[in-house]
């Protein structure tokens, strides 16, 4: 993988990698990861575990380490050509995600399908409330 990098970005200076097996103790894996990070002095931490894991660690790791955290989701995935990425057809609309989902449905439909919709539902529940409590003051005055 970091050959791959290297190429691309020749100056690069990769300080250390890991790719975390699924684990359950996550508080003891993040204090790994926080002490392997001090350790390395990195600048930037790259967060490939995809969403939401990746949005919660760098969430939790920048409170606790002094440097900079990116969630890159699949990147390492297309740069180590583990996975292909869309055609740029389809990335230029907007649809890599249907591509995503067409070649990994078993693991993706759950993020996609109930992820999104939670998304929405929080997102436009608070305004909805709004818009029906308006609605009833006006009716209230009538």
């Amino acid at each position: 993988f970091s050959k791959n990098l290297k190429v691309i970005l020749p100056n690069l200076n990769v300080v250390g990698m890991y790719a975390p097996p699924r684990f359950n103790n996550v508080d003891t894996e993040y204090q790994k990861w926080i002490m392997d990070i001090e350790k390395s002095r990195a600048d930037i931490v790259w967060v490939g575990l995809g969403t939401p894991k990746q949005d919660f660690a760098v969430s939790l790791l920048a409170q606790h380490v002094n440097s900079n955290f990116i969630g890159v989701g699949a990147a390492f995935d297309f740069l180590s050509n583990s996975k292909s990425q869309a055609p740029s057809w389809m990335r230029g609309i907007g649809l890599e995600w249907a591509y995503r989902l067409y070649q990994e449905p078993t693991r993706l439909w759950r993020r996609y399908l109930l992820g999104n919709l939670y998304f929405l539902w929080r997102y436009f529940l608070p305004s909805s409330g709004l818009v029906l409590r308006e609605i009833l003051r006006r009716l209230k005055r009538l």
